[in-house]
Formats: structure tokens, sequence, C-alpha cells
């Protein structure tokens, strides 16, 4: 964990991994070494004008660290069977969704303290991750929603001003 951890961190700090397209490649493997094994299908959809954007070494951590937390979220407790991962741009935002079919869960039941879910109220669903979820898009002034409904799957949407 540990490694993989530093791993993250050396990415996110190398100049050469600023552009998008290099997160959509290690989005796309990540994706397929999470769930794979799982035998859960997973679908990606880039956009094409999301090729010529860069980032800061602090978003494109971020941004992967959500969308890490997310994936880890939906093989710990989606029981899913199909993943859809989007990435779009529209005018001066970038979007990135995490879509699964499984079990979802009822986002009421998370109380939520100045703009952060409670870590306390997450019981079965772990521990703070998606509390860190919310901090990282706060850190970069980004926009995330969760959305759930149970036996309907989670959707979990990164809107970034870029």
């Amino acid at each position: 964990e540990l490694i993989d951890k530093m791993r993250d961190i050396v990415w996110s700090l190398n100049p050469d991994n600023e552009s998008l397209e290099q997160l959509q490649n290690r989005i796309v493997t990540f994706a397929s070494m999470m769930l794979t094994p799982q035998n859960i299908t997973c679908v990606f959809n880039g956009d094409e004008r999301s090729k010529e954007l860069h980032f800061t070494g602090e978003q494109r951590k971020n941004i992967f660290l959500i969308y890490k937390e997310a994936l880890h979220n939906i093989v710990k407790y989606a029981a899913c069977k199909k993943v859809s991962i989007t990435l779009r741009v529209n005018e001066n935002d970038l979007t990135m969704a995490i879509k699964d079919d499984g079990r979802g869960f009822d986002p009421a039941s998370l109380i939520v303290h100045n703009g952060y879910p409670n870590a306390s109220t997450l019981g079965s669903m772990g521990g703070s991750g998606i509390k860190n979820m919310h901090a990282r898009a706060n850190a970069m002034n980004a926009k995330l929603f969760i959305n759930s409904k149970i036996n309907e799957g989670t959707t979990v949407e990164l809107t970034l001003n870029i």
C-alpha cells in the first residue's frame, strides 16, 4: 500500500504527466487492474478535445486520488457488474464521471457538516474515503457530486474549471 501511494505521488509530480491524455491512460490502466479481477466490465469514454488540457501536479494528484477512491469503493461495496467512466470537456469545465450499476446506498444517511460527510456516519461504507474525496475537490475549487439510489447504483461526478 505504501509503495502504491508513493507511485501515485511520483507520477503526479512528474512534469511529463501533465496532460489529460496521460491521466486518461493512467485511469484506464488502474480500472483494468481493479475491475477485471472482479469480473466487472468497464466502459471508458474519453473526450478528444481533452487531449490538449494540462494540469498542475496538485490537480493531477487530486483528480486521480478521487478517481482511485471511487473505484476502491465500487470494488468494496457496489457488487456491480458494469462501470462507466467518462471524461468530457464542456467550455471551461472538465467533468469526470464514474458510474456503477451496483447496490447503491442512501446518500441521506450521510450527515454533512461544513460541506463534508461526517466520517463517523459512514458506518458500513468504511472510513473517511468520501470525506477525503470532498476535501480533495474543495482543494481544487472543483465540485463533487455523489448520487446514489438503493439497487440503482452510484455516480461520482467531479467538475473542475479549467
